[in-house]
């Protein structure tokens, strides 16, 4: 006898199969840099600084980001459910707004009846979501 679950996915392509085992490992990865260590990535360190800046109060704009300064106040508001953010958190948060984004553009994606939303969201999300 089937379970529920696997009745429940039963319909899904081979693509989309790939597509959910490499996002799940995707999402098991950024846990994992989430949990395991303080040490800034890329351009971390200016979003970072950013995210502090509107966290104190300080709406002033860093002369060196990446990204425009809405994403910055977007964690930095998330962030405040914290009485002391450290990076950790300030990631957590990050990674809970795009968790929400992925799911907004695929429920767009389905009312909008694009052939394989489940891919596209996909590939959309591996072009903005990145750790800060």
């Amino acid at each position: 006898m089937r379970s529920e679950l696997t009745k429940k996915f039963q319909h899904l392509s081979k693509k989309q199969w790939f597509f959910l085992v490499l996002l799940g490992l995707a999402f098991a990865l950024w846990i994992f840099v989430l949990i395991v260590g303080d040490k800034q990535y890329a351009d971390e360190s200016a979003h970072n600084r950013q995210i502090r800046w509107f966290l104190k109060g300080n709406f002033g704009t860093l002369s060196d980001l990446t990204t425009i300064p809405g994403y910055h106040a977007a964690v930095a508001l998330v962030s405040t459910i914290y009485d002391h953010p450290n990076l950790r958190k300030i990631r957590f948060a990050s990674f809970f707004l795009s968790s929400i984004s992925i799911w907004i553009f695929y429920l767009i994606s389905k009312k909008l009846k694009h052939k394989d939303s489940l891919l596209k969201t996909g590939h959309t999300q591996s072009c903005w979501t990145r750790p800060i």
